[in-house]
């Protein structure tokens, strides 16, 4: 009986929790020969246990084995009650490893990791990393000229930023660190006011603050309250510059209405800036993540309905050309510092936004730049997934030569759910 109710209600329990949700018959006959064998041992020791206790309860009620059949009844259903416990305890330990492992050692099971590399295979797969794994990663990322990190306007993704402007400050030691923020304007009140905060030209922490949001000004989808957390670590530390690099909305609206036309102060090498759009797997890149920025906008209440894809394009690549270009300008004026720009996880996704054109720009005066990208929180619906699980590249076989990974690092402010990882590999 156990075993049949075995079969019926663990083999789904488990495989919920296999990677993409597949009922292999090799897994359901794995687990029912390791019930099979539990449950067996158990039965076994005690069938043995309660007949032993049964004729020791049969011989001191009567000194003869075969008198009064309520002492064997009663040891029979001792029997029983410990097989069963028994085999119910050995069904949660293999089906609670988290559990088994703090029973063995008195400490509990270690959370799902929360850092993840896309590795650009043929399929790609997500190599996650332990803590000490995510430290390793982070301290190597200090030895590059540049970082880009996508994000959101949420509290999570803010303090996510804050973790690792702290540890690349670690890694990069005396070389310093310039942060570009895409969510401040650039403009020079803007600048002053990240400067005085920086810098504690007021020691009082609420009196700076007041005095920072009073001074600056950012872009829609952008406030003060999200960088506080990268200010404060930057204040604390010093050493760290932080950069307004940000393009003003008004100037956003006139190329979304006028197209490149509007776009003359913003590119300073139009030729190569045209040139990136030619690139092999840009128009995929620029029908599925531009295209859908698009949709989703048009969609939206008081959206300009008139607006033409188009001109929303210019916009898109024009301000992207811009944040990495100001950000270059503003790495040169640090020499030798690591570049880290914060910006918005939508000019980050898959590549061929903020990521490539910074790259693009730094390897007109450098032979080899290798620029990485980090991706906060990200969910299976802005990976552009049609299913539970992120969408690692968008395009796969032949086209996967010309893809760029959803970011080369993935990070999750506390254990994803398992339904959104792909192709996992064996942690690092």
């Amino acid at each position: 009986k156990n075993i049949k109710a075995a079969k019926k209600s663990t083999c789904p329990l488990f495989c919920s929790h296999v990677p993409g949700g597949r009922k292999t018959k090799t897994m359901k006959s794995q687990i029912l020969l390791v019930l099979f064998s539990s449950v067996s041992s158990v039965n076994s020791f005690s069938l043995n246990f309660g007949s032993r206790q049964a004729k020791g309860a049969r011989f001191a009620h009567t000194g003869s084995p075969d008198d009064d059949p309520r002492s064997i009844i009663e040891a029979v259903t001792r029997r029983n009650a410990i097989s069963t416990s028994l085999g119910l305890a050995s069904f949660a330990t293999f089906f609670s490893p988290s559990e088994a492992a703090g029973a063995a050692d008195g400490q509990p099971r270690s959370p799902r990791p929360t850092f993840y590399e896309i590795k650009m295979v043929n399929p790609p797969q997500m190599q996650p990393f332990s803590s000490r794994g995510e430290r390793r990663v982070v301290g190597e990322l200090t030895k590059l000229p540049a970082v880009v990190i996508g994000g959101h306007d949420t509290a999570s993704d803010s303090e996510l930023e804050a973790k690792l402007l702290r540890q690349l400050s670690e890694g990069a030691g005396s070389r310093g660190i310039v942060v570009a923020s895409s969510a401040a304007v650039q403009e020079e009140g803007t600048q002053a006011a990240l400067d005085a905060y920086v810098s504690r030209a007021n020691a009082d922490e609420a009196a700076a603050e007041e005095t920072l949001r009073a001074g600056s000004v950012w872009v829609a989808g952008g406030s003060c309250d999200s960088l506080l957390p990268v200010l404060r670590v930057a204040r604390q530390l010093g050493g760290v510059r932080v950069v307004a690099v940000g393009v003003a909305d008004a100037t956003v609206a006139q190329v979304r209405a006028k197209g490149l036309e509007a776009a003359a102060g913003l590119v300073k090498d139009r030729s190569a800036f045209v040139e990136a759009v030619k690139a092999p797997g840009f128009k995929r890149y620029s029908d599925m993540v531009i295209g859908g920025l698009f949709d989703a906008q048009s969609k939206g209440a008081g959206s300009d309905k008139e607006q033409s894809l188009a001109n929303f394009f210019a916009s898109q690549i024009v301000v992207d050309e811009a944040i990495a270009q100001r950000s270059l300008d503003a790495a040169k004026s640090s020499q030798g510092a690591l570049l880290v720009v914060l910006t918005g996880a939508e000019r980050v996704r898959f590549g061929y936004g903020v990521q490539a054109r910074l790259a693009r720009l730094a390897t007109a005066t450098s032979d080899d730049v290798d620029i990485r990208s980090l991706l906060l929180n990200p969910s299976a619906e802005e990976s552009l997934s049609m299913t539970s699980q992120l969408r690692l590249v968008l395009g796969y076989g032949d086209e996967l030569e010309y893809s760029k990974p959803l970011a080369n690092y993935l990070l999750f402010s506390s254990s994803p759910p398992p339904k959104i990882l792909s192709r996992m590999l064996n942690p690092m």
